[in-house]
């Protein structure tokens, strides 16, 4: 089996089709969920489970996002997947909320390189916490796919390489392609506060 059928099966098996309450202004935005737990945790958590599994050659950590559109507002989720060789994985997920009228109705091409952005900002994070070096998973497939994303996607791809990260594309990157994607996807009530 290979690790994005592991991903897959994993994402399938804990993203139920359940409703989950989102709050469109971004009071938890800060705050990572996991599957399968009642709560949220901070920032300071993932990176202590992070530190915890540094040393292990066989543990592969990867982030990436995924973003989709939810009537005014752009909908993101950013996630850390902690994936061990023969023992499956688990991941961490934080979503956000953004006026649609950032990028226009169209403009799908700067919507991924505000995801790959986002992507690379939290494998900073945990570069510059933990000493790790995550790979970043890009939402985009390969040029000789000839899909939309893959007209631009070594562009992506330089975005990350520059920035000093490895760089995985669909359909392998799984923490975006598969988990993030699935997230997004969900149904959600809005939960409007004033």
């Amino acid at each position: 089996m290979k690790k994005g059928d592991i991903m897959s099966a994993l994402t399938l098996e804990t993203v139920s089709d359940l409703e989950e309450e989102v709050d469109i202004n971004n009071t938890y935005s800060s705050l990572w969920k996991s599957p399968g737990a009642k709560s949220r945790f901070d920032t300071s958590h993932v990176l202590d489970h992070l530190r915890r599994i540094r040393f292990n050659k066989d543990c592969e950590i990867a982030v990436g996002t995924d973003s989709q559109y939810r009537g005014k507002y752009l909908f993101y989720i950013t996630v850390v997947a902690l994936w061990e060789r023969g023992k499956g994985g688990t991941y961490y997920y934080k979503s956000e909320y953004v006026k649609r009228l950032h990028f226009g109705n169209v403009n799908q091409k700067m919507r991924m390189f505000d995801e790959v952005g986002r992507t690379i900002e939290v494998a900073n994070m945990i570069t510059e916490q933990t000493g790790i070096k995550p790979v970043c998973h890009v939402d985009a497939s390969a040029p000789v796919k000839k899909e939309f994303t893959s007209s631009f996607s070594e562009q992506l791809k330089g975005y990350v390489i520059s920035s000093g990260y490895d760089c995985v594309l669909k359909p392998e990157s799984y923490a975006a392609n598969c988990i993030a994607d699935r997230h997004t996807k969900r149904k959600i009530r809005v939960k409007e506060t004033i």
